[in-house]
């Protein structure tokens, strides 16, 4: 592997759960004020704290547009009876919650239960040369 593709390689693999989560949700957008909350690590979730639900996925995941309330993680959650992580982030490919998933298990914990919602248009391909 050359150094390229050495420093691509650590940019993707070799990040954070904390860097994982850079991104900017517009809240001067909503048509109606909604509040986002984030977690120290950037999360629109509680603190990870032993939560026995992981959801993962983009935008319609993470809830933008939406009170915290009417997110499907939110409502999952309280149906099942058990708090959740959410570690979603609008724009993210399956690849990259995927890899976000390992790193909060390899930095936290195992959750019990993981569900996801990729959509298909989201797919992403690795890169190759």
């Amino acid at each position: 592997m050359n150094n390229k593709d050495r420093d691509m390689f650590n940019l993707i693999i070799n990040r954070s759960l904390r860097d994982m989560s850079k991104s900017v949700i517009r809240t001067d957008a909503d048509s109606i004020k909604i509040q986002y909350k984030f977690n120290s690590y950037g999360y629109r979730c509680e603190e990870f704290n032993n939560q026995e639900i992981l959801t993962l996925g983009c935008s319609q995941t993470e809830g933008h547009g939406l009170p915290i309330d009417l997110t499907w993680p939110y409502l999952l959650s309280k149906k099942m009876n058990k708090d959740y992580i959410n570690l979603a982030k609008g724009g993210e490919g399956a690849q990259a919650q995927i890899a976000k998933a390992f790193q909060f298990f390899k930095e936290f914990y195992n959750p019990k239960y993981i569900f996801a919602v990729f959509p298909l248009t989201r797919l992403e391909f690795p890169l190759v040369n």
